[in-house]
């Protein structure tokens, strides 16, 4: 019961403070790229604070940067583990993936570019030969092994472009610098 009220309240802090930003969609055509607003922010300072981002989060940064056009674009690759899972004939699976993200910069706004690079089998050397096109039938509804797993996968997606955008606006955590 403690649990449950503590999510209640975790539940309630987290939606009044966040502004809610598009989401993006996985469909059986492919990831949905988003337009983020950030109003007072120049193309530059977004740019800026994005690379900034990309510093703190990725343990090696100048690696995983595989564009850098100044004020306008920049395109990096990045590895989760363990980011969706599929149940089949009983059986659970977990995959991780290789991505690329590009965002794009315009005074007041980003365009956050997820593309999946490829999955691989969690806890193996693997790589799954399959897209998130998988996901669906020809009828573009979703297949019943990946219900959880498109659901799972969308939220590690809008994960990633809500702490961008937590950082970009200033809304991130600050770290104590009382030390």
């Amino acid at each position: 019961m403690k649990k449950l009220i503590n999510l209640f309240f975790a539940t309630i802090v987290t939606i009044s403070y966040s502004q809610d930003i598009p989401k993006v969609e996985i469909t059986s055509e492919g990831i949905s790229s988003i337009v983020v607003e950030i109003e007072g922010k120049t193309a530059s300072e977004l740019y800026q604070k994005t690379l900034n981002w990309i510093q703190q989060v990725y343990k090696n940064p100048d690696e995983v940067l595989k564009a850098n056009i100044k004020d306008e674009m920049v395109r990096f690759d990045g590895f989760d583990k363990s980011v969706w899972s599929a149940k089949v004939m009983g059986l659970k699976s977990s995959y991780d993936v290789a991505y690329t993200i590009e965002i794009d910069f315009k005074d007041g706004k980003y365009r956050f570019k997820w593309n999946t690079r490829e999955f691989w089998v969690s806890e193996s050397s693997n790589r799954a030969a399959f897209t998130e096109s998988a996901f669906f039938k020809k009828d573009g509804s979703v297949r019943n092994a990946y219900v959880d797993g498109k659901a799972e996968y969308e939220a590690t997606i809008n994960a990633m472009n809500r702490l961008l955008y937590n950082y970009i606006s200033g809304k991130a955590d600050k770290k104590n610098d009382d030390w």
